[in-house]
């Protein structure tokens, strides 16, 4: 899934738990929707490795813990509770929304993401040793709205409603 993806299914998170009486501070929202994209900064070493950044260590639950760790130790003091919680679950969303395009693939929806794109067992199952998917160009995003159509769907219905919630918050 791409950034507006992750972006949108994190907003809809943040207003859905603020609709339980949670206050999230304008700071912490931006915190939690740059952090629903940030586990993809993987891409510039990924690239540079010619190695498919859902292959490193940065896309697994680990690792999702581990950068999580880092977030708490680098804000942790100015966040409320339910703001450390939510970058720890946007992180397992980004996780789950970028293995749902295997899952779409599998189920005959699209015909990008044939393998699994988490290692969601490391470090007790290894890495595939797979060549690097796209390189980082215009190429990419126009294979991918040609051939992830259920992605391009699922992101274009998440941005939709995002906008609605935004609107009507």
């Amino acid at each position: 899934m791409l950034p507006p993806g992750h972006i949108a299914a994190s907003y809809i998170l943040i207003k859905s738990v603020e609709t339980l009486g949670f206050k999230i501070s304008l700071p912490e929202i931006m915190l939690i929707l740059v952090a629903s994209v940030v586990l993809d900064f993987d891409l510039i070493v990924a690239h540079r490795l010619k190695k498919s950044h859902h292959d490193l260590f940065t896309h697994t639950p680990w690792g999702v813990f581990l950068i999580w760790l880092g977030f708490i130790l680098l804000f942790g003091a100015n966040l409320s509770l339910a703001t450390k919680i939510l970058v720890l679950v946007v992180f397992f969303i980004h996780l789950f929304l970028d293995e749902l395009g295997f899952w779409l693939c599998k189920l005959g929806f699209q015909e990008v993401s044939k393998e699994s794109q988490i290692n969601w067992l490391y470090p007790i199952k290894k890495f595939k040793d797979r060549q690097e998917s796209f390189p980082l160009n215009a190429k990419f995003l126009l294979h991918y709205y040609q051939k992830a159509k259920a992605n391009v769907f699922l992101e274009i219905v998440l941005s939709l409603i995002a906008l609605l919630v935004f609107w009507l918050t």
